[in-house]
């Protein structure tokens, strides 16, 4: 068995978790523009003839969607090779197709994972609690397999139709999050080394730098949004002597 299934679902599933968080603190809510110049990064390419519960983003979708890959480089400081590709998706195909690719196995690993982590209290019901989350919480998760973004279609429509409301902020910092996953595939083989033989420490290391990349990502997103410059905050904190006072 690979990772990739359990790995993309924990992904996905910390991507909720975390962001739910750093939204219940404060998110940013700035007026988004409406008209934005539209990066060559992400240009759409040729895609095939849609299917049942996928389709192409419309122009006004591919444009809102440009902004959050725009910002994605900015964070992130890097650019992407080769434009990411993207699919409009209901929740039931979404649920459907990392449903599909979640073993007993898959189901174990999350649940000794995630109670480790203090994130689930025992005896919880994995695979219930995933298809939910996968059902109603995932906004949009990046495809490794396929190397393409896929954005849940009620979703879209809230970015493009209510820009400036919360839930628009979060799908914002979501998607950020996803794409950042993007650069680590188009830099980094990310795909490669999710699909390479790991133990489970090499795994949790893996999984934990990418996550942590990403997440990272999001809160200086926000900070940045908010007028904080952590980046700054940092290098500041760092010049600053410290108080060895008292230790042993």
């Amino acid at each position: 068995m690979t990772p990739v299934a359990l790995i993309r679902t924990l992904s996905v599933l910390t991507s909720c978790i975390l962001t739910s968080c750093l939204l219940s603190s404060c998110i940013a809510q700035s007026p988004v523009a409406t008209q934005h110049a539209e990066p060559a990064s992400a240009s759409p390419r040729p895609q095939p003839r849609d299917e049942p519960g996928r389709r192409r983003p419309t122009a006004i979708e591919h444009t809102a969607i440009a902004r959050i890959v725009t910002a994605t480089e900015q964070v992130r400081g890097l650019e992407f090779k080769t434009p990411v590709h993207v699919d409009i998706e209901t929740s039931e195909r979404i649920t459907a197709s990392l449903s599909e690719q979640i073993t007993e196995e898959d189901v174990q690993k999350a649940s000794h994972v995630y109670q480790a982590l203090g994130l689930l209290p025992a005896n919880t019901d994995v695979r219930a609690l995933l298809q939910s989350v996968l059902g109603e919480q995932v906004v949009g998760y990046y495809d490794t397999d396929g190397d393409r973004l896929v954005v849940r279609d009620d979703v879209i429509r809230t970015l493009v139709g209510r820009p400036n409301t919360r839930e628009a902020a979060l799908a914002r910092l979501t998607l950020l999050h996803e794409l950042v996953h993007a650069l680590q595939d188009q830099w980094l083989d990310l795909g490669e080394i999710y699909e390479a033989e790991h133990d489970s420490d090499d795994e949790g290391v893996v999984r934990s730098i990418a996550e942590g990349d990403a997440m990272l990502a999001m809160v200086l997103h926000d900070a940045a949004a908010r007028g904080q410059d952590l980046r700054q905050a940092a290098l500041e904190r760092g010049r600053r002597p410290v108080n060895l006072n008292g230790l042993s």
